[in-house]
């Protein structure tokens, strides 16, 4: 009696354990419905800006044409030109947004010298040489990290784009890279508005945008789609990495991600 009973009660408690096992797995895909319903609605609100901005200026052009002047048509087709390429934007990355969340990206990696990366970094970025400085230490130039290049230069050029749309009227860029204890340290820097306190982490969230988003005298002149920190955040923290911003009261922000070092090979 004493056997079945203990049998029947190690049964009941594998019956409670695959019970709670399958109840959280309802939980997860419960969650996972709502952040796809959730995911949904803020790409469908932001779609809407840009394809109303859109109609408005084309109406604007069908109805005034002839009262707005050469100078008012180009500036409203440059409007036009504006929205179409935020709209294209988002699209793209809304598009890629389900990997990134699922971590169904696959990286190449390989072992690769911090010099050669930042070279091509800047190399890939043409629209940005005249207003970019580059400071790379000496160690960290030499140094090598295990990464998927292809990726690390989609984060570069997310960082400088952003370090682009909050500079200022007289943008200036700064890329740092420095060693420290096992890793390399990228730092992008503006001399924009900079991050209120406590908004660091925010940024890095789908569709979240700096309260100054925008901000009247921005050099790139409008928002961004709010998903390339996002982006950043995930491709650099599959690389084993990590990645932050600097809050700041003063003017200028910084956007800094390490990666881990690897050993030189002779």
């Amino acid at each position: 009696v004493r056997r079945t009973y203990l049998a029947e009660r190690e049964r009941g408690r594998q019956l409670a354990a695959a019970f709670e096992a399958e109840r959280e797995r309802v939980r997860e895909l419960e969650e996972l419905d709502r952040s796809r319903a959730e995911l949904f609605g803020i790409v469908t609100h932001e779609l809407v800006h840009p394809v109303a901005a859109i109609r408005g200026w084309a109406l604007t052009l069908a109805r005034r044409w002839d009262e707005l002047g050469e100078e008012g048509r180009r500036e409203a087709i440059a409007r036009l030109d504006a929205e179409a390429v935020r709209l294209r934007d988002l699209a793209e990355e809304a598009a890629r947004l389900p990997a990134f969340e699922a971590g169904a990206f696959h990286l190449a990696l390989r072992d690769e010298e911090v010099r050669a990366l930042v070279e091509e970094a800047v190399a890939s970025s043409p629209g940005l040489r005249e207003r970019l400085a580059v400071e790379v230490e000496e160690e960290a130039a030499g140094a090598r990290v295990r990464a998927d290049r292809a990726r690390l230069l989609q984060v570069f050029r997310n960082l400088f784009s952003n370090a682009l749309r909050h500079a200022g009227p007289d943008p200036e860029v700064r890329l740092t890279v420095r060693a420290a204890p096992g890793e390399v340290v990228f730092t992008v820097a503006d001399d924009g508005p900079g991050i209120p306190p406590g908004e660091g982490e925010r940024l890095f969230r789908p569709f979240a945008r700096g309260p100054r988003a925008g901000e009247a005298g921005t050099a790139a002149g409008g928002p961004g789609v709010g998903l390339g920190l996002y982006i950043c955040r995930r491709i650099v923290e599959a690389h084993g990495g990590r990645i932050w911003a600097e809050d700041h009261r003063a003017r200028g922000a910084a956007f800094s991600f390490a990666l881990p070092r690897t050993e030189a090979r002779p």
